[in-house]
């Protein structure tokens, strides 16, 4: 069954609006017992899963920093990743050019590869095309939340010698 929000946008953007909308969830759990089974049974193993997802991604932890105060995201440097992070950036913000890149379309399907890291052990499913991971990146840094990007599939994209992803460990 697809979620209702799974293809809405975020509405509680702001940490007093997500603290309203938990004080109204937590009214509702409250008052109506089955409300909070209803939660429980069709929401909270999504979040739970997101969240498990949230904390591998993010060094353990389940806290994420909003965007800056001056509204931007970045590129997380992965290592050696600051140079082409910089070139991105600098692309993603001349306008013409992002419109052109979100516009193009090179009409070919996604190319899924998995890459295997040994330590710590971690399985990337990712779409090995430049292009559709660039595309990514720039719709993340304009409508992300988070204060940075983590860039770790358009890194595997790009190939050292045209074989090997970079070694960002």
């Amino acid at each position: 069954m697809e979620k209702p929000y799974a293809n809405s946008r975020i509405l509680c953007i702001s940490k007093a609006s997500r603290n309203a909308a938990f004080r109204i969830i937590h009214s509702f759990c409250k008052h109506s017992p089955s409300f909070l089974s209803y939660l429980i049974k069709n929401h909270i193993s999504l979040l739970m899963k997101k969240v498990i997802e949230l904390k591998s991604n993010n060094g353990g932890s389940s806290q994420i920093e909003e965007r800056s105060k001056f509204g931007f995201a970045g590129l997380r440097n992965l290592g050696c990743t600051c140079y082409i992070n910089s070139v991105v950036q600098q692309l993603f913000n001349v306008p013409y050019f992002r419109w052109a890149i979100m516009r193009v379309s090179d009409n070919k399907p996604e190319k899924l590869e998995v890459y295997k890291e040994e330590k710590p052990y971690r399985e990337y499913n990712y779409d090995d095309n430049m292009l559709h991971q660039v595309k990514t990146l720039f719709g993340f840094l304009e409508k992300s939340m988070r204060r940075d990007i983590i860039p770790k599939e358009f890194t595997l994209t790009y190939k050292e010698n045209g074989v090997l992803p970079i070694n960002v460990t």
